[in-house]
């Protein structure tokens, strides 16, 4: 069995989890107002849940 990455969906889970990230280290707030910390937890949530994804996404079995 031969996994191959497919690029664009990889890129999107680096992306996602650079912004879940950004947001557990406070970086994002520079940016973004968040009204409540519940605001903040889910944004998280829903980014690191985009890089899973996309990141399971990502990885293909090539057929013959």
């Amino acid at each position: 069995m031969k996994l191959t990455i497919d690029l664009k969906f990889f890129t999107y889970s680096v992306i996602a989890f650079v912004i879940a990230y950004s947001i557990v280290s406070g970086f994002a707030q520079k940016f973004v107002k968040f009204a409540a910390v519940e605001n903040e937890m889910g944004c998280f949530f829903l980014a690191a849940l985009m890089g899973v994804i996309c990141l399971f996404a990502s990885f293909e079995r090539v057929k013959k």
